[in-house]
């Protein structure tokens, strides 16, 4: 499926480690196949402070990116990914969705 420029969407959510591959199973029984997880080293506000650095510790976190063929689908999976994944708690991760310029089915 090649997706027109500014009709795709793609929502990244970056996770805390562990939680991106249940995300990833969730939107598969859904039947959404566009789900890719990652994986990166970082830190957030709410992570805790290295004594000698003065700044958190990195962590693992998990990337996880999904792509929906319109903005109709894109908010579908937002309010799924939303929702599956308890991000609204301190400490769940962030996500944000944008246009997507093309993409290319992987064969």
């Amino acid at each position: 499926m090649q997706v027109p420029e500014a009709q795709g969407r793609i929502i990244t959510c970056i996770l805390p480690k562990g939680e991106g591959l249940s995300i990833v199973k969730a939107l598969h029984e859904k039947g959404i196949t566009r789900a890719n997880v990652a994986f990166a080293r970082g830190f957030d506000i709410h992570d805790q402070d290295d004594e000698k650095k003065g700044f958190p510790v990195e962590v693992e976190k998990e990337i996880v990116t999904i792509i929906a063929k319109d903005q109709s689908e894109g908010d579908e999976l937002f309010d799924f990914v939303f929702e599956e994944g308890n991000i609204n708690r301190l400490g769940g991760g962030l996500m944000f969705m944008s246009k997507l310029s093309g993409s290319v089915p992987y064969l």
